[in-house]
């Protein structure tokens, strides 16, 4: 029998991820416009409540918002940067630098799961 995935997982998962995505994509221009002073700030505060969300001790809860924090910010950093210059992308491709901007947070994610016992998404 499959086990079910915890709905704690999703719910991070989307917190920890929307608004870097959001931010990059606002930053290249690809609908409005969402200042650095606005979007890093909603980065970091996606990626704490998706660690509290996501953790079950408090240590936990810390870590996995290290983790979060990490991936958002790597993932934002990683997009601008494949960005830069292009004058046209597929839509898929953005999650090229998305995945390769965010292995670091997950690398501690992984850490931290294996710390605390929480499963990692």
């Amino acid at each position: 029998m499959a086990q079910e995935k915890d709905p704690r997982l999703t719910i991070a998962g989307l917190f920890g991820s929307l608004p870097a995505v959001f931010l990059a994509m606002g930053q290249s221009g690809f609908f409005f416009e969402i200042p650095m002073w606005v979007g890093v700030p909603l980065v970091v505060i996606g990626g704490v409540v998706a660690g509290l969300v996501q953790g079950r001790s408090m240590s936990a809860k810390a870590g996995f918002a290290v983790a979060w924090v990490v991936g958002g910010l790597g993932m934002t950093v990683a997009t601008l940067f494949y960005l830069s210059g292009r004058s046209s992308i597929i839509n898929y491709e953005l999650l090229i630098p998305a995945f390769i901007g965010g292995l670091p947070g997950l690398i501690v994610g992984l850490v931290v799961s294996k710390v605390t016992g929480v499963p990692a998404p």
